[in-house]
């Protein structure tokens, strides 16, 4: 029989905003299907009190499920693979996601990202809570598929871009040959609840870089990038590579005919992409940079003929292991 300090608390209540000092009635809270709560009910004051309490409940909404649980423990963790991702949430209570990565090949720096969905603002207020990610690295230096005291106290800690309106997670590792890596992920909740997801991955950098031997002087290029065309269509894809202060890929477009022409950078969900056009003297002409992560940058403007540049970068000088795709089209 469970005794009474085994019992594990999973949320509380309080009738007052800590933050405001405004009196509350409601508490939401998320349980998990297949289990029994006890509630536990007290005057704060510790005195007798003649008026009786009344609880109420309803059903808001169906808790999203996590296809990850339960890996909740470091041998419960969920096995990832480079240029692989996984989604997670933390809807249940005191949740925290383990992930599991053996390196097999030489030594290899590795990214890693931790990027939440955005809110739906359909929920109610109280379950559109901000996920805020933290991710830590803990080396399984031994081998047994355990977090111990030593390799726990050499993890290291990754937490959210001041700079992402999302809180994503980036950082990189040294991923050493045949040894093996735990990721951690919890979250900081100080707003309610939240039925966020989140994807994390980690991804593989070893590309070299398009134009590393071009040399750019004034926004001109030596050895621009070249596209491909399709029609009225001209395309490019490309990575943004591990450069010191971040990748900047240049693309000569040649205009034959004045024309209006729509531009666009598709990227992926972990990319912030920027896109700038340049004259063949090197003045900016439009950039582009109105979205998020994820999200593509699209433009038109009409040009005449003559040479051009345009240039395609990461708007915090993060690397990415996915493609980008750069197209122009005339009208």
């Amino acid at each position: 029989m469970r005794k009474k300090d085994d019992f594990v608390p999973v949320n509380s209540f309080y009738p007052f905003d800590w933050m405001t000092g405004k009196k509350q009635s409601d508490w939401t809270l998320i349980l998990e299907e297949g289990k029994t709560y006890y509630m536990s009910v007290q005057n704060d004051y510790y005195q007798p009190v003649s008026n009786p309490y009344v609880i109420t409940s309803k059903k808001l909404v169906d808790a999203p499920k996590d296809v990850n649980e339960k890996n909740n423990e470091p041998l419960q963790a969920t096995v990832v693979n480079v240029n692989e991702t996984k989604t997670g949430n933390f809807v249940l209570p005191n949740d925290v996601d383990y992930y599991y990565y053996k390196h097999r090949k030489a030594n290899e720096l590795l990214t890693l990202f931790a990027q939440p969905s955005k809110p739906n603002e359909s929920l109610p207020k109280q379950l559109r809570g901000s996920l805020i990610p933290i991710v830590s690295v803990v080396e399984d230096t031994n081998g047994n598929m355990a977090i111990d005291e030593d390799e726990y106290n050499k993890a290291v800690m990754f937490f959210p871009n001041g700079w992402s309106p999302l809180y994503e997670v980036n950082g990189s590792f040294q991923a050493k040959k045949n040894v093996g890596y735990f990721f951690v992920v919890n979250s900081l909740m100080w707003n309610g609840l939240s039925l966020q997801s989140y994807k994390f991955g980690i991804q593989s950098l070893n590309k070299k870089d398009e134009d590393a031997s071009s040399v750019v002087k004034n926004n001109v290029p030596s050895k621009p990038l070249s596209f491909n065309k399709k029609g009225n269509v001209y395309e490019a894809r490309g990575y943004m590579n591990v450069v010191d202060y971040g990748d900047k890929d240049y693309y000569k477009f040649v205009v034959e005919k004045d024309g209006t022409f729509t531009f666009k950078l598709d990227v992926s969900g972990t990319m912030d992409g920027v896109m700038s056009i340049f004259d063949a003297q090197g003045r900016l002409i439009q950039t582009y940079d109105h979205y998020g992560d994820g999200d593509a940058e699209i433009g038109t403007l009409s040009l005449k003929k003559g040479t051009y540049y345009v240039v395609v970068e990461e708007s915090l000088a993060r690397p990415n292991a996915n493609l980008y795709t750069l197209s122009i089209t005339k009208k």
